[in-house]
C-alpha cells in the first residue's frame, strides 16, 4: 500500500509540474501570436493569413464588433447558415429524420437495452478480492 501511495504522490507532483511548465509555455506562445496579429488556426504564418483562413482587415474587425458579431479573424471556416452550427445542421437535417422512423428507433432502443443487459451481466461476474494480504508485499 505504501508503494502505491508513493507512486500516486510522485505522479500527482509530476502532473502538477508538467501543467505548470506546459501551460506557461503555451500561454507565452499565445501572447506572442496575439501580439504578432496572427490568427489562431495557423499561428506560424504571417499576418496576411493562410489559404484556409485569410485575415480580415482592422476595419472589418471593428465593424463586426460594433454590430455585435464574432471577430472575423476567429472564424476559421465559413460560418454556418444554421443557428446551431454545422453540428446542429447535421443533427436536425440528417440524424433526426432517420431516428424518428419507427424501425430505426426500435433498433436503437434494442441495441441500447442489449448493451445495458451485457453490462449488468458482466457486473455480476466481477470478483472482489479485498483482503488485507493483497496490499502487503510478500517479503514482509
Amino acid at each position: 500500500l505504501s508503494s502505491f501511495c508513493m507512486y500516486a504522490a510522485f505522479s500527482v507532483i509530476m502532473l502538477f509540474l508538467l501543467q505548470l511548465t506546459f501551460f506557461a509555455a503555451l500561454a507565452t506562445f499565445d501572447a506572442r501570436r496575439v501580439t504578432g496579429r496572427r490568427i489562431d488556426c495557423c499561428p506560424c504564418i504571417l499576418p496576411r493569413g493562410c489559404p484556409c483562413c485569410p485575415v480580415a482587415s482592422e476595419e472589418k474587425v471593428a465593424e463586426a464588433s460594433e454590430k455585435g458579431l464574432k471577430d472575423p479573424n476567429q472564424l476559421c471556416c465559413a460560418s454556418s447558415k444554421h443557428e446551431g452550427g454545422v453540428v446542429g445542421n447535421f443533427m436536425e437535417n440528417r440524424l433526426a429524420p432517420q431516428l424518428v422512423k419507427p424501425p430505426v428507433a426500435a433498433s436503437v432502443v434494442l441495441i441500447c437495452a442489449a448493451l445495458c443487459g451485457v453490462c449488468a451481466w458482466q457486473a455480476t461476474q466481477l470478483d472482489t478480492q479485498d483482503t488485507l494480504r493483497s496490499f502487503i508485499p510478500d517479503n514482509h
